[in-house]
């Protein structure tokens, strides 16, 4: 077996370290958290962020994060929205998600140019219109026909999704090749609807490339940012 030699349980060691965070964290949800509970949690996002910011390893460990939606659903747990204790995990989290969407071509290491990035987003969308039109034509969904400009902010993709059940999101994000669903957390949330429409709209949102952030930047520093220690 290939339990045997080994070659299953490296195989399979990161999707259980994520299984074994979630369920870690799950439970401190409920009952509270300490300081080593927070220092654990901090840390494996560290573990995160340098396994996505070295291409050896972020061409395969990509997918790994993408298929759990780990910063998507972090994004949701009471302790990213705690200003204290979570200031410093939401910061290691807003990192994370930098690499997780950084513009680069993981298998070649080259930049994405900007036809690229487009064409991606434009095909992402473009198969979400189709899956809406073949499996659910409902009447109310004939907005997401309209050009991929008009529906590919968050208020528009939140006003498509409103007409479908819990379920259909679900067969949605499967058609989609989104998510396993297997993974615990999803499996135990009580804000399930909240976290399928978020997985769908991380996936679908159009996104400001690094250009246009770089270009928003004052040319001198302004007050903010010489003041802002973080």
């Amino acid at each position: 077996k290939k339990g045997e030699d080994g070659t299953s349980l490296r195989s399979r060691f990161f999707p259980n370290l994520l299984e074994c965070f979630w369920m870690d964290i799950k439970k401190c949800e409920e009952e509270g958290y300490n300081r080593d509970q927070l220092v654990y949690f901090e840390r494996m996002v560290e573990l995160m962020i340098d396994l996505m910011s070295q291409l050896s390893t972020r061409r395969f460990f990509k997918y790994v994060l993408l298929d759990t939606h780990f910063t998507t659903l972090c994004k949701l747990l009471a302790l990213s929205r705690d200003l204290e204790e979570g200031a410093l995990f939401r910061k290691l989290l807003d990192i994370l998600e930098f690499y997780e969407t950084f513009e680069i071509d993981d298998q070649q290491g080259s930049a994405l140019t900007a036809k690229q990035r487009i064409g991606d987003h434009y095909e992402r969308v473009a198969k979400f219109q189709k899956l809406l039109f073949r499996f659910y034509n409902k009447p109310e969904l004939r907005f997401a026909l309209n050009n991929i400009g008009r529906i590919d902010d968050r208020d528009s993709l939140k006003s498509v999704m409103e007409s479908l059940s819990n379920e259909e999101l679900k067969d949605l994000i499967q058609k989609m090749s989104l998510s396993s669903l297997n993974n615990k957390l999803l499996a135990s949330q009580s804000k399930e609807r909240e976290i399928l429409e978020e997985i769908i709209i991380g996936h679908l949102e159009k996104r400001e490339s690094q250009m246009e952030k770089i270009n928003k930047l004052p040319l001198y520093p302004s007050e903010d940012i010489v003041w802002d220690y973080d």
